[in-house]
């Protein structure tokens, strides 16, 4: 987790200079991070459900 923080920072400040790229960057970690975690919730509610169920 720390390595991809950390390769975020350096891109963000190899962009630092560009901000409108800068700010579409950020949106897209911001909505592919949220996505990640909506599948991750999602999965372990259908497994919880699954085990109940079964």
């Amino acid at each position: 987790m720390q390595a991809v923080l950390v390769l975020k920072e350096a891109y963000k400040r190899k962009l630092s200079n560009v901000k409108g790229i800068e700010a579409v960057t950020v949106k897209t970690f911001t909505w592919v991070y949220l996505t990640l975690i909506s599948l991750g919730l999602l999965t372990f509610a259908y497994n919880a459900i699954v085990s109940l169920l079964g």
